[in-house]
């Protein structure tokens, strides 16, 4: 008779702990990606050779992503997006 709950509370259990480690990683990458936009803007500084680099920052696809630019001179620029 043990044997016959002990499965199922068990198989329980696990689900909740994986449910619950799961709903907090996306309030931690949803944090994360509050921090992001709050930089919105360009900010300017110069990297460690002293040349100037621009970085700005735009919230895109309704607030769901932010796309990050990193300019240095007149080369082309990286483009990263970052999306939860």
């Amino acid at each position: 008779m043990t044997r016959s709950i002990c499965a199922p509370l068990t198989l329980a259990i696990i689900v909740l702990l994986a449910s619950s480690s799961a709903a907090a990683q996306s309030n931690r990458a949803g944090a994360g990606l509050e921090r992001l936009k709050s930089l919105v803007g360009t900010w300017q500084g110069n990297n460690p050779e002293g040349k100037p680099v621009i970085v700005s920052y735009d919230v895109i696809s309704g607030g769901t992503a932010v796309i990050e630019t990193i300019k240095e001179g007149a080369g082309p620029g990286m483009v990263t997006i970052y999306h939860i």
